[in-house]
Protein backbone atom coordinates (compact mmCIF):
# COMPACT_ATOMS: atom_id res chain seq x y z
CA UNK A 1 0.00 0.00 0.00
CA UNK A 2 1.17 3.51 -0.73
CA UNK A 3 0.66 6.44 1.64
CA UNK A 4 1.01 9.94 0.20
CA UNK A 5 2.28 12.29 2.91
CA UNK A 6 4.64 11.56 5.77
CA UNK A 7 2.99 13.66 8.47
CA UNK A 8 1.18 12.39 11.56
CA UNK A 9 -1.75 11.00 9.57
CA UNK A 10 0.36 9.21 6.97
CA UNK A 11 2.82 7.75 9.46
CA UNK A 12 0.03 6.60 11.83
CA UNK A 13 -1.76 4.93 8.90
CA UNK A 14 1.47 3.28 7.73
CA UNK A 15 2.25 1.93 11.22
CA UNK A 16 -1.23 0.40 11.59
CA UNK A 17 -1.12 -1.13 8.10
CA UNK A 18 2.37 -2.57 8.77
CA UNK A 19 1.14 -4.05 12.07
CA UNK A 20 -1.60 -5.78 10.05
CA UNK A 21 1.06 -7.35 7.82
CA UNK A 22 0.78 -5.04 4.82
CA UNK A 23 3.80 -3.83 2.88
CA UNK A 24 3.68 -0.02 3.06
CA UNK A 25 5.55 2.76 1.26
CA UNK A 26 5.28 6.41 2.33
CA UNK A 27 5.73 9.04 -0.38
CA UNK A 28 6.96 12.33 1.11
CA UNK A 29 8.70 15.21 -0.67
CA UNK A 30 10.90 16.00 2.35
CA UNK A 31 11.78 14.38 5.68
CA UNK A 32 8.94 12.66 7.55
CA UNK A 33 7.02 15.21 9.62
CA UNK A 34 8.65 18.19 7.92
CA UNK A 35 5.37 19.73 6.75
CA UNK A 36 2.41 20.98 8.73
CA UNK A 37 2.69 18.15 11.28
CA UNK A 38 5.76 19.76 12.82
CA UNK A 39 4.31 23.27 12.70
CA UNK A 40 1.17 23.01 14.80
CA UNK A 41 0.16 26.02 16.86
CA UNK A 42 -1.37 23.85 19.59
CA UNK A 43 -4.96 24.52 18.64
CA UNK A 44 -7.68 21.97 18.09
CA UNK A 45 -9.63 23.93 15.47
CA UNK A 46 -12.86 25.90 15.48
CA UNK A 47 -15.22 23.08 14.50
CA UNK A 48 -14.12 20.88 17.39
CA UNK A 49 -15.87 23.14 19.87
CA UNK A 50 -19.13 21.42 18.93
CA UNK A 51 -20.25 18.82 21.48
CA UNK A 52 -20.73 15.27 20.18
CA UNK A 53 -24.51 15.48 20.56
CA UNK A 54 -24.34 18.81 18.70
CA UNK A 55 -22.58 17.05 15.80
CA UNK A 56 -25.39 14.49 15.64
CA UNK A 57 -28.02 17.24 15.67
CA UNK A 58 -26.15 19.24 13.04
CA UNK A 59 -25.35 16.39 10.63
CA UNK A 60 -27.60 13.49 11.61
CA UNK A 61 -26.76 10.03 12.85
CA UNK A 62 -26.33 8.29 9.48
CA UNK A 63 -25.29 10.94 6.99
CA UNK A 64 -23.64 9.57 3.87
CA UNK A 65 -20.61 11.39 2.43
CA UNK A 66 -20.64 11.01 -1.35
CA UNK A 67 -17.61 12.62 -2.95
CA UNK A 68 -18.28 13.11 -6.64
CA UNK A 69 -16.14 16.07 -7.67
CA UNK A 70 -12.48 17.01 -7.15
CA UNK A 71 -11.32 17.54 -3.59
CA UNK A 72 -9.88 20.95 -4.43
CA UNK A 73 -13.38 22.46 -4.48
CA UNK A 74 -13.82 21.35 -0.87
CA UNK A 75 -10.64 22.70 0.73
CA UNK A 76 -9.71 26.35 1.08
CA UNK A 77 -6.02 27.25 1.61
CA UNK A 78 -6.17 29.80 4.43
CA UNK A 79 -2.98 31.66 5.40
CA UNK A 80 -1.86 30.95 8.95
CA UNK A 81 0.80 32.62 11.05
CA UNK A 82 1.72 31.61 14.59
CA UNK A 83 2.19 34.38 17.14
CA UNK A 84 2.47 34.49 20.93
CA UNK A 85 -0.62 35.64 22.80
CA UNK A 86 1.13 36.91 25.90
CA UNK A 87 4.44 38.51 26.71
CA UNK A 88 7.24 36.19 27.83
CA UNK A 89 9.67 37.10 30.59
CA UNK A 90 13.30 37.69 29.49
CA UNK A 91 14.34 34.54 31.39
CA UNK A 92 11.73 32.37 29.67
CA UNK A 93 12.53 33.89 26.30
CA UNK A 94 16.26 33.25 26.81
CA UNK A 95 15.63 29.62 27.84
CA UNK A 96 13.42 29.01 24.80
CA UNK A 97 15.56 30.92 22.28
CA UNK A 98 19.21 31.03 23.40
CA UNK A 99 21.09 33.86 21.73
CA UNK A 100 17.81 35.64 20.89
CA UNK A 101 17.10 33.32 17.95
CA UNK A 102 13.46 32.97 17.05
CA UNK A 103 11.50 30.64 14.84
CA UNK A 104 8.17 31.56 13.29
CA UNK A 105 5.80 29.46 11.26
CA UNK A 106 3.57 30.52 8.46
CA UNK A 107 1.88 28.72 5.65
CA UNK A 108 -1.56 27.61 4.52
CA UNK A 109 -3.97 25.38 6.37
CA UNK A 110 -6.74 23.42 4.64
CA UNK A 111 -10.12 24.67 5.85
CA UNK A 112 -13.41 22.97 5.04
CA UNK A 113 -16.85 24.56 4.85
CA UNK A 114 -17.77 23.11 8.27
CA UNK A 115 -14.36 23.55 9.99
CA UNK A 116 -14.08 19.79 10.57
CA UNK A 117 -11.74 17.17 9.10
CA UNK A 118 -13.07 14.66 6.59
CA UNK A 119 -12.33 11.01 5.92
CA UNK A 120 -13.54 9.36 2.76
CA UNK A 121 -12.86 7.91 -0.64
CA UNK A 122 -12.51 9.70 -3.97
CA UNK A 123 -11.86 7.90 -7.24
CA UNK A 124 -10.57 4.83 -5.40
CA UNK A 125 -8.28 6.78 -3.06
CA UNK A 126 -8.87 7.01 0.68
CA UNK A 127 -8.19 10.40 2.25
CA UNK A 128 -8.08 12.20 5.60
CA UNK A 129 -7.85 15.97 5.23
CA UNK A 130 -9.17 19.38 6.16
CA UNK A 131 -7.70 19.67 9.66
CA UNK A 132 -8.13 23.46 9.65
CA UNK A 133 -4.70 24.07 11.17
CA UNK A 134 -4.83 21.41 13.87
CA UNK A 135 -2.69 18.30 13.98
CA UNK A 136 -4.18 17.01 17.23
CA UNK A 137 -6.54 14.63 15.39
CA UNK A 138 -4.01 13.55 12.74
CA UNK A 139 -2.63 10.35 14.36
CA UNK A 140 -6.13 9.22 15.35
CA UNK A 141 -7.49 9.80 11.85
CA UNK A 142 -4.46 8.07 10.30
CA UNK A 143 -5.19 5.04 12.49
CA UNK A 144 -8.88 5.14 11.48
CA UNK A 145 -8.20 5.47 7.76
CA UNK A 146 -5.83 2.48 7.99
CA UNK A 147 -8.58 0.42 9.64
CA UNK A 148 -10.93 1.45 6.83
CA UNK A 149 -8.36 0.30 4.25
CA UNK A 150 -8.17 -3.03 6.07
CA UNK A 151 -11.96 -3.37 5.97
CA UNK A 152 -12.17 -3.22 9.78
CA UNK A 153 -15.47 -1.77 11.06
CA UNK A 154 -13.57 -0.04 13.91
CA UNK A 155 -12.34 2.43 11.28
CA UNK A 156 -15.71 4.20 11.16
CA UNK A 157 -15.78 7.70 12.63
CA UNK A 158 -18.29 10.53 12.86
CA UNK A 159 -16.05 12.48 10.47
CA UNK A 160 -16.69 10.13 7.53
CA UNK A 161 -20.46 10.64 7.82
CA UNK A 162 -20.34 14.44 7.47
CA UNK A 163 -21.20 15.61 3.98
CA UNK A 164 -18.10 17.02 2.30
CA UNK A 165 -19.65 19.77 0.22
CA UNK A 166 -17.98 21.57 -2.64
CA UNK A 167 -18.08 25.33 -2.21
CA UNK A 168 -20.24 27.14 -4.76
CA UNK A 169 -18.37 29.23 -7.35
CA UNK A 170 -15.03 27.87 -6.08
CA UNK A 171 -12.56 26.07 -8.31
CA UNK A 172 -9.43 26.16 -6.14
CA UNK A 173 -8.68 29.91 -6.23
CA UNK A 174 -9.83 31.35 -2.86
CA UNK A 175 -11.17 34.70 -4.08
CA UNK A 176 -13.50 34.91 -1.06
CA UNK A 177 -10.96 34.78 1.79
CA UNK A 178 -11.76 38.34 2.92
CA UNK A 179 -15.42 37.37 3.39
CA UNK A 180 -14.38 34.29 5.39
CA UNK A 181 -12.11 36.44 7.55
CA UNK A 182 -15.04 38.70 8.44
CA UNK A 183 -17.26 35.68 9.12
CA UNK A 184 -14.69 34.34 11.59
CA UNK A 185 -14.32 37.73 13.28
CA UNK A 186 -18.09 37.94 13.77
CA UNK A 187 -18.20 34.36 15.12
CA UNK A 188 -15.34 35.14 17.53
CA UNK A 189 -17.15 38.22 18.82
CA UNK A 190 -20.38 36.26 19.30
CA UNK A 191 -18.50 33.63 21.29
CA UNK A 192 -16.68 36.28 23.30
CA UNK A 193 -13.27 35.18 22.00
CA UNK A 194 -12.17 38.79 21.31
Amino acid sequence: MTIVGGGYTGVAAAVELARAGRLVAILEANALGSGASSRNGGMIGSGHRVALDGLAQRYGENVEAPVTLGLMRRLVPVPSYMAATEELSPETLDSLFPGARTHVWKGNVGMTSVDLPHLGRHQGLHYALGYSGSVVMAPYLGFKIALQLLGDARGETAFDRIEFKALPLYSGNPWFLRCMEWRMRIADRREGSV
